[in-house]
């Protein structure tokens, strides 16, 4: 996937760090005019250093991401999806001074039984 690759704008929010500092989060679908259950782009702004993070979501990423539940990813639930995404979004900062940006997946009871 190209890195400049983005489409239509989905969700945009100012997050505060935990490491300090706050960015700027925009989420777009993968491409113009399609919907973005195809994909989704991340993109972290960090205010202070100007760099900025990119991380592409291909469709069948994004649909194990929702635990395979395809409603959360219709038009009148994205945005309401992509906001539950971003709480599991993980900033931390590079080696380069920049940023990396990783989603946590969600843990599942079964998984946290021992």
């Amino acid at each position: 996937v190209p890195s400049s690759t983005k489409g239509d704008i989905v969700l945009r929010k100012g997050m505060t760090l935990p490491h300090g500092g706050e960015v700027l989060i925009s989420v777009f679908s993968r491409a113009p005019d399609e919907p973005a259950s195809h994909g989704l782009v991340i993109e972290c702004y960090d205010t202070v250093t100007s760099y900025t993070a990119v991380l592409h979501i291909v469709a069948s990423a994004l649909l194990e991401l929702v635990d395979r539940n395809e409603t959360a990813l219709e038009p009148n639930r994205i945005v309401e999806t992509v906001e539950s995404l971003l709480e599991r979004l993980d900033i931390e900062p590079s080696p380069d001074g920049g940023l990396k940006l990783f989603i946590m997946r969600r843990k599942h009871k079964k998984d946290t039984d021992d």
